[in-house]
């Protein structure tokens, strides 16, 4: 009876033990499921983040994208406030040019023009609702007088001899650019503008361009380069 109950005993531990080996695997196993599983979704996340990152071009050379320069966001939003500036088309004369949205456009009257100088329009942009005596920071005369007149003329009223002329084009058209400094007492100070004047010939008519490239009384007025670039002739 004795050596039965032993055996009895001695069964029951082997099938403990068993069952013990048994859920030790089966633990393991859960344990290196799970280890996959998550080594699995780490490298499926690391490749989405690496294919964002580093496009892959039809070369098959990976490249990344660089992030933008402060300069860069500059020139982008630069560029984007000359987009959003209002607009003046003139269908007459066939061209038109961009303005800040905050500036005023006046349109003389040719009355105030000499018969000798052949005005036939005259229209000038500013940062104020006047134009004061002197003109406005960016204007377009037009005149029927010859280009090399316009510019002999404006050279005689000009009478400075620190002046530089130089060529270049606008909208694919030649011209001539002369560069000149204008000095002036404003609110008991002294104030130094550099203004510039192109002149160029189209369809027998002078365009005359001119404005401030620099204004030490108000940095803000010199646009003269910025409303240039969007100067173009329409048909």
């Amino acid at each position: 009876c004795r050596a039965h109950q032993y055996r009895n005993a001695r069964d029951l531990q082997i099938k403990l033990l068993s069952m013990h080996i048994i859920n030790l695997k089966l633990s393991s196993f859960v344990a290196l499921a799970i280890v996959l599983g998550l080594a699995a979704i780490a490298g499926t996340l690391i490749w989405v983040v690496s294919q964002q990152e580093m496009p892959e071009p039809s070369g098959g050379v990976v490249v990344t994208r660089p992030l933008a320069t402060s300069s860069e966001v500059a020139e982008d939003t630069s560029a984007s406030s000359v987009q959003a500036w209002n607009t003046y088309r003139n269908e007459k004369y066939g061209f038109e040019v961009k303005y800040p949205q905050d500036w005023f456009s006046y349109v003389y009257k040719l009355q105030v023009f000499s018969q000798e100088a052949k005005v036939i329009f005259n229209i000038e942009f500013a940062p104020f609702p006047e134009i004061p005596s002197g003109g406005g920071t960016f204007g377009i005369k037009l005149s029927r007088r010859a280009l090399t007149d316009e510019i002999s003329w404006f050279k005689s009223i000009l009478g400075s001899p620190t002046y530089n002329e130089e060529s270049l084009f606008v909208d694919n058209i030649p011209a001539t650019n002369i560069n000149y400094e204008h000095n002036y007492s404003q609110e008991g100070k002294q104030h130094e503008e550099q203004r510039v004047r192109i002149f160029l010939s189209k369809d027998s008519t002078t365009f005359s361009i001119y404005g401030e490239r620099v204004n030490s009384f108000n940095p803000e007025w010199a646009k003269f380069d910025q409303i240039l670039s969007t100067f173009k002739f329409i048909p």
